[in-house]
């Protein structure tokens, strides 16, 4: 009888150790102001204390930017395109596929991009999403990843890198960005 539960506090631990936890909380106030993506039927609400430039004005790269008032971080999407193997690979094997994809296009780029931790998976409003922070020079971002039906994106929360700014810590920035991802509808 012991060993039996012992054995069962032994799974319920292990069970517990593995379950997928968000590490940031999605509380961060959010203005009543919406952002679309562009090219995608995906929106969102925009932080406040938080803008979202013209579309006209965003990088030919980017989905989506919101920019702090101050300048001092910046939230990011990208479309990530993948060629026709990948996109099977990744849709036969899911969001973790995907993370490492999307870090070793990030650490081709940069060699100085190290992933921060491990990757965490998780679900908001029933969407599911994979989360690495990865840091380079100093800075760290984070990087959420998820599926919009055939096409994938990645989210990036990074302070500005610029003189004069203040940034908010990480563990801030990235309850901004879990805020917005919590917003997203698709």
């Amino acid at each position: 009888m012991l060993q039996r539960i012992l054995l069962a506090a032994v799974l319920a631990l292990l069970l517990a150790s593995c379950a997928s936890r968000v590490t940031y909380p999605g509380d961060f106030p959010l203005s009543a102001t919406l952002f679309s993506f562009r090219h995608a039927p995906v929106h969102g609400r925009i932080p406040r204390g938080w803008f979202s430039p013209a579309e006209d004005t965003l990088a030919p790269a980017l989905a989506a930017w919101l920019i702090q008032a101050d300048y001092a971080a910046s939230i990011s999407v990208r479309e990530l395109h993948l060629d026709n193997r990948a996109q099977k690979d990744v849709g036969d094997q899911g969001l973790a596929l995907l993370a490492r994809l999307s870090f070793a296009f990030r650490s081709t780029a940069d060699s100085a991009a190290v992933v921060v931790g491990e990757p965490q998976q998780f679900s908001l409003a029933g969407k599911d999403f994979r989360a690495y922070e990865c840091r380079s020079h100093g800075i760290v971002s984070r990087i959420v990843l998820f599926a919009v039906g055939n096409r994938y994106f990645e989210c990036e929360a990074a302070p500005a890198n610029g003189k004069g700014t203040a940034a908010p810590d990480a563990g801030t920035l990235f309850r901004i960005q879990q805020s917005v991802i919590g917003s997203l509808v698709f």
